[in-house]
């Protein structure tokens, strides 16, 4: 297995992150010089979260994880320098931070979103009581015939508020 070490300046296109924060994701668009494997693929960044080495860049071939040996590339090489014990902490720290704060954000979208539907559907049942106490307010005891001008009005106007609020509802959804 070839082991080594090198130092480079990290990448700042905005096309490419500046850092991967999953173990097993290769970056493969990093700065030069591009790297070759043993068995002539090009060799991608790869991003460790081992408790020795959180957050350390090395370079190495697509096929290092391979569990047929006759397939299985041992080409790695350090891309970072090694980091000091409280670099390490502050990395796990941060990374395990990131974590939890998904984990928050995850939870606060389903609460979000949980309220949202009830809201939805408060909103309905309160809209159907609506147009049907209108309905109901406006032909009491009176026949369809003399239902006047100014009740189909106010009938048409609670519908067609009806219909804007639930093409409301079903856009927000």
């Amino acid at each position: 297995m070839s082991r080594g070490s090198t130092s480079c300046g990290a990448s700042t296109s905005s096309s490419h992150p500046p850092f991967v924060l999953y173990d097993g994701i290769p970056e493969y668009d990093y700065p030069p010089p591009i790297r070759h494997c043993d068995c002539g693929k090009f060799a991608p960044w790869w991003t460790t979260w081992r408790d020795s080495n959180p957050g350390h860049r090395f370079y190495g071939c697509p096929d290092f994880r391979e569990e047929d040996v006759s397939k299985k590339c041992d080409y790695f090489v350090w891309h970072d320098t090694d980091f000091t014990q409280r670099a390490k902490d502050v990395i796990w720290y941060l990374y395990n931070e990131r974590k939890k704060l998904l984990r928050e954000n995850s939870e606060l979208r389903k609460q979000l979103k949980h309220s949202h539907e009830e809201e939805v559907e408060q909103t309905r049942q309160r809209q159907s009581v609506s147009v049907n106490e209108g309905i109901e307010e406006t032909t009491t005891n009176q026949p369809v015939e003399e239902v006047g001008c100014d009740q189909l009005s106010k009938i048409n106007k609670v519908e067609k508020r009806m219909h804007e609020m639930e093409n409301l509802l079903e856009k927000k959804i």
